[in-house]
């Protein structure tokens, strides 16, 4: 995949209680992931979980992951009527975070992917200093994230950076479990959408 065909990145983590059933998520999944396959607009859709107990996680959350396109098919998405909704009638409204793509390597090839057979999505934030010029912080977290790329088994990796905030996000996905390194948040992805 080609960074410059991607505008936006973005996710909307939820939180879910400790006790809560997974399975009502992994079904969710099975029922409703195939809907965006095709999606006008959208370069890629992870469906990701984290479960207390599985991989080192202590927490219960649902966090889609998204690649966008197009400015109006992200808008499409979220108040036009084109799937948002339903996110909102079972969770509530969240918060969508999104990045500005600095960097996206690999992505062209996906290997099976489903609640049976899991892909591996790690995400590593970090901020950027007031006290360094950026475009040279930037360049030097591109440089990072590709050379993660090729010197792991990543299928493809990704850099983002959230101008509000002011921090980057690093992504990376995996047909196996990784092994984490430090500050890494790992989701397990159980299908990919991928229009593009």
């Amino acid at each position: 995949m080609n960074g410059a065909e991607i505008s936006w990145l973005a996710q909307y983590p939820l939180r879910l209680p400790a006790d809560y059933q997974m399975e009502i998520i992994r079904r969710r999944v099975r029922e409703r992931g195939s809907a965006l396959d095709q999606r006008e607009g959208l370069g890629l859709k992870f469906y990701a979980i984290r479960e207390a107990t599985q991989h080192g996680s202590t927490v219960n959350e649902y966090a889609p992951f998204y690649f966008w396109r197009q400015a109006q098919a992200m808008a499409d998405f979220h108040w036009r009527g084109g799937g948002f909704q339903g996110i909102i009638k079972d969770f509530g409204r969240p918060a969508v975070h999104s990045w500005l793509p600095a960097t996206i390597s690999g992505f062209e090839h996906f290997p099976e992917c489903s609640a049976d057979h899991p892909l591996y999505l790690t995400l590593r934030s970090s901020e950027l200093s007031a006290e360094q010029e950026l475009g040279s912080q930037v360049a030097q977290l591109v440089e990072l994230t590709e050379n993660r790329h090729t010197a792991t088994e990543a299928l493809g990796s990704a850099l983002g950076v959230n101008t509000e905030r002011w921090q980057s996000l690093q992504l990376a996905l995996y047909h196996d479990v990784p092994e984490p390194e430090t500050g890494d948040i790992l989701y397990t992805v159980l299908h990919v959408s991928a229009p593009l």
